[in-house]
């Protein structure tokens, strides 16, 4: 099986994608990739070609501006080129690429979409409990939003998209593959068929912290301090919670390993109980960890719950509140933005923090969905899904519909 991931160019999306294609090379499939020169060495580095966006290899694939239709518009150029040279089978999609669903309108390759741990789009039903009201209108506008992106983008294309009941959205692509576990999803029954549990991809490209660091982290142990891993993603337009997470860390109990490689904000001098990286090889420090704070995207999260450990969440947007919604509800954390209710507490940061650090409540619901998670290998279903959907196109007469 030839297969072509056309992934946006940002580590959450392009090491998710390596996880998937190293599997597929295990099982004897050929993987190439489509997204922006930026990521081709560390491709390279792990022995997978990217494909050029022709002869000037203009940039395209970025994650800033993914719905704007002049990008989506120059994914579907760069794909289209490189599925005239490569000729896959399949094409797998991260989340937010656009590109190739309006690719799959134009060729015969079936394409399957890498999505979130948890459906960021309404269910097959809308619910009908009062305390859900706020969540489906914030879910129904993601979903005419991404809609209105993509029919702007097929517009300015000639792409004729044309009307098709929910069910089979063109969001979906051919197959939907959820990088989370049934126990995560709310209303899972309501899922579009379209719609499968593959379990997480994760792919560490630093597999150790460095000599100094890992001194650090053990000298920060022997104080008998508890550590915390902080993520801090992008906010945008939300509060950052490092001032209210510095002033906690100030108290010296706890201790800090803080990943900034996707902040938007400056950090102030970190105290000597933080050690401040741009890059942390999560794996080496969550077994370490007493709690994780982030900003709600799944790389944190499903690196937390895979290790069993609680978090702490400051959600900023693209689906990180519907991650956040699923990891409370399962009593494995807390979301410090939904606490604030709108106002500027900067107390509820620390609050949080001391609650899931002092309550083991929330270390054994995360413990429950560790074990849940470890049920699933995620790149190893990942497979089985395209290999099935190449099967099923296979069986397809000329002038059929799968």
């Amino acid at each position: 099986m030839n297969v072509t991931i056309a992934t946006l160019a940002t580590p959450g999306f392009v090491f998710s994608s390596l996880a998937v294609a190293r599997a597929l090379r295990a099982r004897g499939h050929a993987v190439a990739f489509v997204t922006d020169g930026a990521y081709a060495p560390v491709l390279a580095e792990h022995g997978f070609a990217r494909l050029p966006n022709g002869a000037d290899d203009l940039s395209s694939f970025q994650l800033d501006g993914w719905f704007d239709p002049m990008r989506i518009a120059a994914q579907v150029k760069h794909l289209a080129g490189a599925l005239a040279a490569s000729r896959p089978d399949v094409i797998l999609a991260s989340n937010l690429a656009m590109g190739p669903l309006l690719v799959r309108r134009l060729v015969t390759v079936p394409v399957a979409v890498l999505g979130s741990a948890v459906f960021l789009w309404p269910g097959l039903r809308a619910s009908d409990e009062s305390g859900d009201a706020a969540l489906e209108a914030r879910l129904a506008w993601r979903y005419a939003d991404q809609m209105r992106h993509l029919t702007r983008a097929a517009e300015l294309l000639g792409i004729v998209l044309g009307e098709a009941p929910y069910e089979r959205s063109p969001l979906f692509g051919d197959r939907y593959l959820l990088q989370g576990v049934p126990g995560l999803q709310r209303r899972r029954a309501m899922l579009p068929r379209a719609a499968r549990f593959v379990g997480p991809c994760t792919f560490d490209a630093v597999a150790a912290l460095a000599d100094d660091d890992a001194a650090w982290l053990a000298a920060q142990r022997a104080h008998g301090r508890r550590i915390v891993y902080a993520q801090l993603g992008p906010v945008f337009e939300k509060p950052s919670v490092w001032a209210a997470f510095r002033r906690r860390l100030a108290r010296g109990d706890i201790a800090a390993v803080v990943c900034t490689e996707r902040h938007d904000r400056p950090l102030d001098d970190a105290p000597p109980n933080a050690l401040v990286r741009v890059r942390v090889p999560q794996d080496a420090v969550l077994p370490h960890a007493d709690a994780v704070l982030c900003t709600g995207h799944p790389t944190a999260v499903l690196g937390a719950l895979a290790h069993g450990v609680p978090l702490v969440i400051a959600p900023s947007g693209s689906g990180s509140e519907e991650l956040a919604e699923a990891c409370v509800r399962r009593g494995a954390a807390l979301d410090v933005i939904a606490a604030r209710d709108g106002g500027e507490d900067d107390d509820v940061f620390p609050r949080a923090l001391d609650r899931l650090l002092d309550d083991a409540s929330f270390a054994r619901a995360a413990a429950e969905l560790r074990d849940e998670l470890a049920a699933f290998d995620g790149p190893a279903n990942v497979c089985r899904e395209l290999e099935e959907l190449v099967a099923a196109q296979s069986c397809v007469p000329a002038g059929g519909a799968a």
